[in-house]
């Protein structure tokens, strides 16, 4: 179960925000809003950065990988997973 104050919700919470903008960036109909603002939010500015430190992930890595086509929004998802299992 997660607990207030241990982290892991919050570190659940933004991989899921992550997950969504993957989804929508790669998985999204392309010239969508959506797609093109999830895109353009992959490729540059400090949000992603921030976003991925607050997920307790590497930032400059996961960008290098969505601009290298290799990223996968479900490893996201099963992160996420693994944190509220972690927590149980």
């Amino acid at each position: 179960m997660l607990r207030p104050g241990d982290g892991q919700a919050d570190r659940a919470l933004w991989c899921a925000v992550i997950a969504t903008a993957l989804n929508d960036a790669i998985r999204g109909k392309p010239g969508t809003l959506d797609q093109v603002t999830a895109d353009r939010w992959f490729l540059s500015g400090p949000d992603l950065l921030i976003v991925c430190e607050l997920a307790g992930l590497d930032g400059p890595a996961l960008r290098q990988a969505y601009l290298a086509g290799s990223v996968r929004p479900e490893l996201m998802r099963a992160e996420r997973r693994r944190d509220m299992d972690d927590a149980a």
